[in-house]
């Protein structure tokens, strides 16, 4: 049985609320501090977007320990996010992003949860004791990337929260009376779900930190418009929603404009996205037979098509294909990944583990480690043999402590 969280008197809830502009408001004023000049240098911990599906399962990153010390806290963390839902489980009302906990589950300098109603709470101890926890004013969107930039100077965290057109979507600033405690290596930097808290429902992308660097927002860098990451939330392209209108078109002999397609209820809306996945599927089985005969390029049509139609066995099999005129970049499996689709996962987890950067997955074994993790979480149930084989090779990655795993033979 998991341990309870922490209920002491130590935890203090501190409310921000932000005017509508957007403007940063703080229980005290900021004293805004200069940003460094020198030119900023990441550590990376995330170049590839990593799937969660709401489990206590996470990745564990290990900084290098910074060459040069200060004599306060400073620190600038970067990472994307992509959100499926807010967090909404009786009895966990934060999902986890980063967490940095002792051994009683107490939060270390920095945290980062999503609140249940989409809120950003921000967790760390203060040198002279407790634990805070800050609550952000406003709400993540759900199903688009977001840049989250946390800052920390001194008594000062500035989190910033940005689309990837880089537009301000808000920002919240506190000031602490008290500074923050900040060791870079006494606690592990774990993304995702811990033994406390489940992880979030979707994906984390692009994630950096700047040891000892206190950056400006404009200097972080930046993933470019063709981001393995921004497959998801990108929305369907034009001939995908042009095949959809067409279809909605004869269910409702409709002759309007795809700009007046609407719906009358939720249940008429579901009822035309239970047809749209029956089609797909149903191009999915005309694709297979011609993927048999050797006719790969008219399958890999159908394909695409079925994947128009929300068929995410249609977009495995693309990925799977490869097909010789598209850009392997796995955006097909995290697609499936995201939507649950247990093969895709099975794919990721080999291809993270075994492969050298085939598909455009890159080599990452503890990024592995999170699919075969979830893979024996979800299995169990049906697949008992397996799912011995899967946590004891699970255990004997964290065994060795993330270091040795490329050389640990799979038996």
């Amino acid at each position: 049985m998991l341990p309870a969280l922490p209920k002491s008197g130590l935890w203090a809830m501190i409310w921000i609320t932000m005017v509508t502009t957007l403007t940063p408001v703080s229980c005290r004023t900021l004293t805004m501090h200069a940003y460094d000049t020198s030119e900023p240098s990441p550590q990376p911990i995330l170049q590839f977007p990593l799937v969660f599906r709401t489990q206590r399962v996470g990745i564990q990153r290990i900084l290098q320990h910074p060459t040069t010390k200060t004599h306060f806290p400073k620190m600038t963390l970067t990472t994307w996010v992509y959100l499926k839902s807010y967090c909404r489980f009786e009895g966990n009302e934060k999902c986890s992003i980063l967490s940095r906990l002792n051994e009683e589950g107490v939060p270390q300098t920095p945290t980062i949860y999503l609140g249940s109603d989409g809120r950003i709470v921000f967790a760390g101890q203060l040198i002279s004791g407790p634990s805070n926890l800050v609550l952000s004013g406003f709400t993540l969107p759900l199903e688009q990337w977001v840049s989250i930039q946390l800052n920390i100077y001194k008594l000062d965290i500035i989190i910033t929260v940005r689309n990837r057109e880089a537009q301000q979507l808000g920002i919240m600033t506190f000031t602490f009376d008290h500074m923050l405690s900040l060791d870079y290596g006494k606690y592990d930097w774990n993304f995702g779900g811990d033994l406390w808290h489940f992880s979030i429902e979707g994906a984390l992308g692009l994630t950096d930190v700047y040891v000892n660097q206190h950056v400006d927002p404009n200097r972080i860098r930046w993933p470019t418009p063709t981001h393995s990451m921004f497959f998801l939330g990108s929305g369907p392209s034009e001939t995908c929603k042009v095949m959809r209108f067409n279809l909605y078109r004869i269910l409702k002999n409709f002759d309007g404009t795809q700009e007046q397609m609407k719906f009358e209820n939720e249940k008429d809306e579901s009822y035309f996205e239970d047809t749209v996945r029956r089609v797909g599927d149903q191009l999915l089985q005309q694709a297979y037979p011609l993927i048999e005969q050797g006719r790969v390029i008219e399958g890999y049509k159908l394909l695409s098509q079925a994947e128009c139609y929300h068929s995410i066995n249609g977009s495995y099999t693309k990925a799977v294909l490869s097909a010789p005129d598209r850009t392997p970049d796995g955006s097909s499996y995290i697609n499936g990944a995201i939507n649950g689709h247990v093969l895709s996962d099975l794919a990721l987890a080999f291809r993270h583990r075994f492969d050298t950067g085939s598909n455009g997955i890159p080599a990452d074994c503890e990024l592995a480690l999170v699919y075969y993790e979830r893979l024996a979480i979800e299995a169990h149930e049906t697949i008992n043999n397996a799912t011995l084989k899967v946590r004891s090779v699970t255990v004997r990655l964290k065994a060795s402590n993330y270091m040795t795993c490329w050389n640990m033979p799979f038996k």
